[in-house]
């Protein structure tokens, strides 16, 4: 008896959570066209889905740009601020105050564009073969390419950031300088491109249609141009 009632009142909890998500798509996200005798393709789902698109695209754009200038911008900002443009001016994560931040070191693996702008020292390897440019010779060298260095098995060389240090290449000094110069507003940034989204979004869906039919009403049948 008491299993029945508690799933009972938890299925007209859950109805209330539903019927309130549904009420709330039918009122603000739900654009209501009248009859449409030219441009019928707003009557369907495809004028909000294309919303939606650039809603959720824009979004993504301020999550991607957080992730640059706030997780991993840190490293850059930290090497230029300490003049780490060398192998001999290279410093460890540790150093630089970045040792427990796992967006930098997921960012460093091996064939990542950042990987590319952010040289590595390994400290365990012998003078000769610490820069990583050094060693490169022959086409993949006159290409400017630069290769990880590799252990005596033949792989890929894994950082070990205990012990690596890093540094800007000097190739990429000046574009990382221009790239990295500003940290943004942090998380705060993505709320307010969200909620600010939102809000354009219900606008849109609310005069979208005054306009669209107005302008469907202008379309004479008898060459397709306005009045």
């Amino acid at each position: 008896m008491i299993k029945q009632a508690i799933i009972g009142a938890f299925n007209t909890h859950a109805l209330s959570i539903q019927s309130f998500f549904v009420y709330i798509d039918s009122k603000f996200f739900s654009p209501k066209f009248g009859k449409l005798e030219h441009l019928t393709v707003f009557e369907d789902d495809s004028f909000k889905a294309i919303v939606f698109i650039f809603y959720f695209a824009l979004v993504l754009g301020s999550i991607v740009i957080y992730y640059n200038r706030t997780l991993i911008g840190a490293l850059p900002r930290a090497l230029a601020k300490h003049e780490c443009f060398s192998p001999e001016s290279a410093k460890s994560l540790e150093e630089l105050g970045l040792a427990k931040n796992a967006f930098i070191k997921f960012s460093l693996r091996f064939g990542t564009t950042f990987r590319r702008i952010i040289g590595c020292v390994d400290t365990r390897q012998p003078a000769d073969a610490v820069d990583e440019n050094a060693a490169e010779s022959g086409e993949n060298a006159a290409r400017g390419r630069d290769i990880e260095p590799y252990d005596g098995t033949g792989k890929r060389y894994k950082n070990n950031f205990e012990t690596d240090l890093f540094y800007i290449r000097e190739k990429y000094k000046d574009a990382t300088a221009i790239r990295f110069a500003r940290k943004g507003n942090g998380i705060l940034s993505i709320i307010l491109t969200a909620v600010i989204g939102i809000i354009a979004v219900v606008l849109i869906f609310k005069f979208a249609p005054v306009i669209i039919e107005m302008i469907d009403s202008s379309i004479t049948t008898d060459g397709g141009t306005l009045n």
